[in-house]
């Protein structure tokens, strides 16, 4: 299971298992995403929502009723992952235009972007 630092709580209490979904296969950004999304929000999120009829593309989380979906963009400087390479990029820009014709508003967090700032704004989003 991947631990967060006790510092990144500062003083608060680390969720329990049971309210966040899958957190032993969530990343370390996810995880963060989902702990400041779950004391922050009202709303609930669908992990790795399917949203287009016929493709395979998955939203990393989304609120389907409010066609909200939130991308977790883990860009690591050092290691060339398949959303650093051209071909990647531009099937992940395909998938996003895609939700943008189909009505959706897709937000990508970066590692300084996953914020208490950030979260609350998405969150006013959600009718």
């Amino acid at each position: 299971m991947i631990r967060l630092p006790k510092a990144f709580f500062k003083g608060k209490k680390p969720p329990k298992a049971a309210k966040v979904k899958s957190i032993e296969e969530s990343s370390g950004l996810e995880c963060k995403f989902l702990y400041l999304w779950e004391i922050l929000s009202k709303h609930k999120l669908e992990k790795e929502y399917k949203f287009h009829p016929v493709r395979k593309w998955r939203f990393d989380y989304a609120h389907p009723k409010s066609k909200i979906a939130i991308e977790i963009e883990g860009i690591n400087p050092h290691k060339m992952g398949r959303h650093q390479t051209l071909v990647g990029y531009s099937k992940d820009c395909e998938k996003y235009n895609q939700a943008q014709f189909m009505g959706w508003k897709v937000y990508r967090f970066t590692q300084v972007m996953i914020t208490e700032d950030w979260i609350l704004f998405v969150n006013n989003q959600i009718k």
